[in-house]
């Protein structure tokens, strides 16, 4: 049996409906164990529609035929409201009086079995008269609305078994496991019940309560593993930054321009010097050959013009020869650096279009297991309740829920798990671009 939960301890959140945020009203359960006003989940939801997206961890749930009246009306949690709505209603009223004498004496218990508040008198009658026996163990007294120690197991204690679905006027006494655990009362097994399995409500939550830790045993060697993969993704999406290789690629790629100006100004300076020296030795061979020539200037006149004319003719020659490999180079060079733009942004693109698909991946990927995590919270908060309860009519009818949203959550935690092995986070960093430029110049 597990040991007694405090009523105190219950997170106000567990009894809240996240559609209208405020305190459950008639909660129906969905298959993934998270609770609505039976009156949201109406509004919610399109008329007639067969299918549902829980609000709160996303998945889409087929509705029974009944739509949202079909969902299981989840009695552990409307038991604990019921008790919470009792205490808040002794508090703003301490003066409540009792229903069933005409003295309106102030009352001092709650029978959940009449539904209505007694005086001391009455509750003395009520705790020791065999006429109302049957009430003896449904009386709660209004002292003890504020005790901290008052558990979910008490409370369970003091609940008497639901009506029949079928007729209100009369408490169930069997439940119709054919019809999915529905309350019965005994004239239904000879109506539309008849030749149904029918089973005793005590050894039938006693089966499943077995049911059930069988299944919490089995989910909870997936719980280090839910959380494991939620913080993997959660350092994954932190390791993803498109604007950083960005960055660092136009870096790079500046880096390689500039480097690539200064070579062809270099060049530019050199080819200019090389001009300079050669008019320079073309002058200085001219003065001497001037000076040699001016005393054969008749006889060597002729010779004299000719060499001139040479040796321009040889300078102009070479001048020319290296301004067309200098152009060569430089637009080699230009094309080079056009070419590597273009390679560059090819690479951009494609690494925008890879990142862009991985952080899809991942994202689509965090709110999965986002969702799982919630689901596991809820899970153990809803199994922790009804452990602590045990009260038979509630569990035979939420445990079966329950064990469902069980075997769905291990396998969606599986499935987590394997998606998050084939993300290849390795290729995702090795996407960078890369730059190299080879170098031929002519002056190497």
């Amino acid at each position: 049996m597990a040991s007694a939960t405090p009523l105190k301890d219950i997170d106000k959140q567990f009894l809240q409906c996240c559609i209208c945020m405020e305190q459950l009203k008639e909660p129906k359960i969905l298959p993934c164990l998270h609770r609505y006003c039976r009156e949201c989940l109406n509004k919610f939801s399109k008329k007639g529609a067969k299918k549902f997206w829980c609000v709160t961890c996303r998945v889409q749930h087929t509705l029974p035929k009944d739509g949202i009246d079909g969902l299981k009306t989840d009695f552990n949690t409307k038991n604990i409201i019921d008790l919470i709505q009792l205490q808040d209603s002794v508090r703003v009223d301490p003066l409540r009086t009792c229903i069933h004498c005409e003295k309106k004496r102030k009352a001092s218990a709650f029978c959940f079995r009449c539904n209505n508040f007694l005086c001391e008198t009455c509750h003395q009658f009520h705790a020791s008269s065999s006429i109302v026996k049957d009430h003896h163990s449904h009386i709660f007294s209004l002292s003890e609305a504020e005790a901290a120690n008052l558990t979910i197991q008490m409370l369970s204690s003091l609940k008497v078994a639901p009506r029949c679905h079928a007729h209100p006027g009369k408490l169930s006494e069997l439940c119709c496991t054919t019809c999915d655990s529905l309350p019965v009362c005994v004239p239904c097994t000879y109506g539309e019940h008849q030749g149904h399995n029918l089973k005793e409500v005590t050894s039938l939550a006693k089966i499943q309560r077995e049911t059930l830790r069988g299944k919490v045993a089995d989910l909870m060697q997936y719980e280090e593993k839910a959380y494991q993969m939620q913080e993997e993704i959660r350092k994954t999406k932190e390791d993803i930054n498109v604007d950083r290789e960005r960055m660092r690629a136009q870096e790079q790629l500046d880096a390689e321009e500039e480097r690539i100006k200064k070579e062809i100004k270099n060049k530019e300076e050199e080819l200019n010097r090389k001009q300079a020296a050669l008019e320079g030795g073309v002058n200085a061979k001219e003065s001497l050959r001037k000076k040699d020539l001016e005393q054969r200037m008749t006889r060597l006149r002729e010779e004299y013009e000719l060499v001139c004319e040479e040796g321009r003719r040889e300078a102009f020659a070479i001048f020319r020869k290296l301004q067309e490999e200098q152009k060569r180079e430089t637009e080699r060079l230009q094309e080079g650096l056009r070419a590597m733009k273009d390679e560059i942004e090819g690479q951009l693109t494609s690494l925008d279009t890879q990142k862009d698909g991985q952080a899809r991946n991942i994202e689509e990927l965090y709110e999965h297991v986002d969702g799982i995590v919630k689901r596991f919270e809820t899970v153990t908060t809803t199994v922790n309740c009804i452990q602590a309860a045990e009260n038979d009519w509630a569990d035979v009818q939420c445990i079966p829920v329950v064990c469902r949203a069980i075997d769905h959550l291990s396998e969606d935690v599986k499935e987590g798990s394997q998606r998050l092995r084939n993300l290849s986070v390795a290729k995702v960093r090795g996407l960078s671009p890369t730059v190299t430029v080879r170098s031929n110049c002519w002056y190497e």
